[in-house]
């Protein structure tokens, strides 16, 4: 029987992102399961979803999936807070955005990583409805953010760009 190795020495790796940006999606597509339920209701994950793998080279991690905050439903308080409590306990931070979409909560999420010394990076998904805006591109350059374009489905992933 082959040891597991315990969460809590894991590189927790937690996804964050508005409702329905494809969070669970993505989460699902790196995995190669159907880890996290996939719906176009806005709200569909309520608490954070877990999944303990091994990511070559990396080793063991665990990925967090987490519900969307930017909502105003009644949920709203609670899913804040379970969402502070991943990324107090986050590793790697993964922010999941949509081609044209960056405002202030993007931008406050990830000063919150950086606050919390959290190493963060974005998944600009939903590149195969349309490509990412020059100013989401350029904004991230100038900030130094690692992203990456993908289109994140059911049916798996694509990258529709390489790594910046």
């Amino acid at each position: 029987m082959r040891e597991q190795t315990p969460k809590g020495m894991r590189l927790h790796i937690g996804i964050f992102g508005r409702t329905n940006v494809g969070k669970s999606s993505l989460l699902n597509a790196i995995t190669q399961q159907d880890v996290a339920i996939v719906a176009p209701t806005p709200g569909t994950t309520t608490d954070p979803v877990e999944k303990a793998m091994e990511l070559l080279p990396i080793g063991p991690v665990l990925f967090i999936d987490t519900g969307g905050i930017d909502d105003g439903e009644a949920l709203g308080p609670e899913r804040v807070a379970r969402t502070e409590r991943v990324i107090e306990r986050t590793d790697l931070a993964i922010l999941v955005t949509e081609p044209n979409v960056w405002s202030a909560y993007e931008e406050g999420l990830l000063a919150h990583f950086a606050q919390r010394r959290v190493p963060a990076m974005v998944a600009i998904n939903k590149t195969d409805l349309r490509p990412a805006s020059e100013e989401i591109r350029q904004r991230l350059a100038r900030h130094a953010v690692p992203f990456v374009e993908v289109s994140a489905t059911a049916s798996g992933w694509e990258t529709t760009a390489r790594v910046k």
